[in-house]
């Protein structure tokens, strides 16, 4: 006779990560508005040379992101100001759910490497560091895998949800 109370469990699967911003998100960060606005340069670049501009900008609201690569950097970047605009929104009184329903959809299409070029290969090989490494461009808007979207996306909510960044400042 089969044993249906038996039920196995799988200890070792990593936990879920969050891949959309969801209105609880909005309503449980707790961001200074008054000193969101980004003042340097580079602020529409996918340039490298404006990461460190970027990388002070981020301490600022207690987000670090020296480990990160310069594409999980500009993703980064860009998470956190659609976060600061629905912020924004929430604030003004608008509606978070259509914004929050907007901002998912621009992050997926604008941040998300559809086209493999993050995708390990193996022994840790990507194409994207092929291409650098032969001396072409590859990835030159900055985009990442679906796994790094979701691991910077939650690195994010965890850290504003945690502190109050306009204490930091």
């Amino acid at each position: 006779m089969e044993d249906i109370f038996n039920i196995e469990t799988d200890t070792e699967k990593e936990p879920t990560l969050k891949t959309e911003i969801t209105v609880e998100d909005i309503q449980g960060i707790e961001l200074s508005l008054e000193n969101l606005e980004y003042k340097e340069e580079g602020v529409t670049s996918f340039s490298s040379k404006y990461d460190e501009q970027k990388t002070e900008y981020l301490k600022t609201f207690g987000i670090e992101i020296e480990d990160l690569d310069h594409a999980q950097k500009v993703t980064t970047f860009i998470i956190f100001s659609h976060i600061g605009s629905l912020k924004f929104i929430e604030q003004r009184g608008g509606d978070l759910e259509k914004a929050v329903e907007i901002a998912n959809r621009n992050l997926a299409e604008t941040r998300i490497d559809r086209i493999g070029l993050r995708e390990d290969l193996g022994g840790g090989i990507t194409y994207e560091m092929i291409r650098k490494d032969a001396g072409f461009a590859a990835n030159s808007e900055g985009r990442v895998s679906e796994k790094e979207y979701a691991m910077l996306l939650n690195r994010i909510l965890t850290t504003l949800s945690r502190k109050n960044p306009s204490e930091m400042v």
